[in-house]
């Protein structure tokens, strides 16, 4: 599996993220100030459009390609529509405009539960289960569909479980 970015967007997405957290430790005047060095930083890398708050930020690029990372984040507009939003607290997106798409969500639901309600999910709308494995206490399942591979993993650290999901076009 190769998951394509624009160079740009990497280190900006990378550079947005580390800042966030800083951001959010600093005071008004001193939060508006770097909010907009970084926000200006990443437009410049990336000639798109950059939006952070205090728990969030997104990214979309001059090619469309989006990201969006934090707390109470939105699923990027061209997220596939054949593939579907599970239920927990949405956490990161990203859909490049080849299509490749990434998810990650957070759940309370164990990672067997959390693979198999969206197991269930993929298989309601024509995904086959082509692969399935465990490594500790992650699962790994890979999904097909005429159009798209989906990839499932979920596991747990600290109490919370993650089901991060990666469509790709095929």
């Amino acid at each position: 599996m190769r998951i394509r970015m624009n160079r740009g967007l990497l280190a900006a997405m990378m550079a947005a993220t580390l800042a966030v957290p800083l951001i959010a430790s600093c005071g008004s005047p001193a939060e508006e100030t770097a909010q907009n060095v970084v926000e200006q930083a990443v437009e410049g890398a990336t000639g798109g459009e950059v939006d952070l708050s205090d728990d969030s930020m997104s990214i979309t690029d001059e090619e469309g390609n989006e990201f969006a990372v934090g707390e109470d984040i939105s699923m990027p507009a061209n997220w596939p529509p054949d593939v579907p939003q599970y239920s927990g607290t949405l956490s990161m997106a990203s859909v490049q405009t080849d299509g490749t798409a990434y998810a990650m969500w957070l759940t309370e639901a164990s990672p067997a539960e959390a693979a198999d309600d969206y197991g269930d999910l993929l298989s309601s709308t024509g995904f086959t289960l082509d692969q399935d494995s465990r490594m500790g206490g992650t699962i790994v399942r890979e999904y097909r569909s005429d159009a798209l591979s989906v990839s499932v993993v979920a596991g747990e650290a600290d109490g919370t479980t993650t089901i991060s999901v990666t469509a790709i076009p095929q």
